[in-house]
C-alpha cells in the first residue's frame, strides 16, 4: 500500500517537472529566432558601414541628428593612487556616436589606445584592490578602427552589440575583473559578438539569480592568444593566420 502511494506521486511529479521544463526550454528556444535575424540585419548593416566616410554618411543621415556625437583627439592620463606603482592612459583620436532609433546606435572609433598599470606594494591596497576586481598587473590595447552596432530591444537579455576591429591588438598578463588573464594577440580584422545578460530559464538551480554574458570572437590575421580563468571564463587562439575563441561570464541579476 505504501509502495503504491509512493510510486504514485512520485510519477505525478515527475509528470509535473517534465512538463514545467519543457515549457520553460521552449521559452529559451525563442531567443534563437530574434537573434538570428538580429545577425542578418547585422551583416548588412556592416557591409554598408565598411569605411569612415559610408559609416558617417550613413549614420548621420538617418534619424535625429540631434542625439549624433563626434569628438576629436580625446583621451586623459592619470597616476596611480596610494600603495600602488602606475597608472593609466587612453586616448582616441575620432569618436563618434550616431543614433540609429530609439533601441539602436553605431559607435565608431578611430585611431583609439589604452595602457594600464597597477602594482599595489601594501597588503592593504592589494587586499582592496582584489576585493574591488581593480586591474593587478599591466594591459595594452590599441586599434586603428572599430565601429560598433548596438541593439536594446531584444527579447531575453539586455542588448547585443556586433563589433569590428581592423587592426587589433591587446596584451594583459594580471587580475583584472575577478579573472585571471594572460596573453597577447593581433587581429588585422576581428569581428565580435557580445550577447549581455542572457536570461537563461531557472530550470538550472544556478541561474535562477544570474544571468549570463557571452562573448564570441572571429579574427584574421591573427597572431597570439589570450586566456581568462575567473568569474569570466574562455580563450581567443590563433591558428594559421586566422583567430577563434569565446568568453562566458555569470552576473548577478539586478
Amino acid at each position: 500500500m505504501i509502495s503504491s502511494n509512493w510510486l504514485g506521486s512520485t510519477y505525478m511529479k515527475f509528470n509535473t517537472d517534465f512538463r514545467d521544463s519543457s515549457f520553460k526550454m521552449a521559452q529559451f528556444i525563442t531567443i534563437l529566432e530574434p537573434l538570428e535575424k538580429f545577425l542578418l540585419d547585422s551583416a548588412n548593416k556592416f557591409e554598408q558601414v565598411d569605411n569612415m566616410d559610408v559609416a558617417i554618411a550613413m549614420a548621420s543621415g538617418i534619424l535625429n541628428k540631434n542625439n549624433d556625437k563626434v569628438e576629436y583627439l580625446t583621451g586623459k592620463a592619470e597616476g596611480a593612487e596610494g600603495d600602488r606603482l602606475g597608472g593609466k592612459l587612453e586616448g582616441t583620436v575620432v569618436n563618434g556616436e550616431f543614433e540609429l532609433s530609439k533601441d539602436s546606435k553605431i559607435n565608431t572609433k578611430f585611431g583609439t589606445g589604452s595602457a594600464e598599470l597597477n602594482i599595489p606594494y601594501s597588503k592593504e591596497t592589494l587586499r582592496e584592490d582584489a576585493s574591488s576586481g581593480n586591474l593587478i598587473g599591466g594591459k595594452v590595447e590599441a586599434r586603428a578602427q572599430e565601429t560598433s552596432y548596438v541593439r536594446t530591444d531584444i527579447p531575453y537579455m539586455e542588448d547585443i552589440t556586433v563589433t569590428q576591429k581592423m587592426h587589433d591588438f591587446s596584451s594583459i598578463v594580471g587580475y583584472d575583473e575577478y579573472t585571471a588573464k594572460v596573453g597577447a594577440e593581433y587581429s588585422s580584422r576581428k569581428y565580435e559578438l557580445l550577447l549581455e545578460k542572457i536570461d537563461v530559464p531557472d530550470i538550472i538551480p544556478y541561474f535562477s539569480d544570474h544571468d549570463i554574458t557571452i562573448r564570441l570572437e572571429l579574427g584574421v590575421g591573427t597572431y597570439g592568444y589570450k586566456l581568462h580563468m575567473g568569474q569570466e571564463k574562455g580563450f581567443y587562439a590563433s591558428y594559421e593566420g586566422f583567430g577563434g575563441g569565446f568568453f562566458l561570464k555569470p552576473e548577478k541579476k539586478e
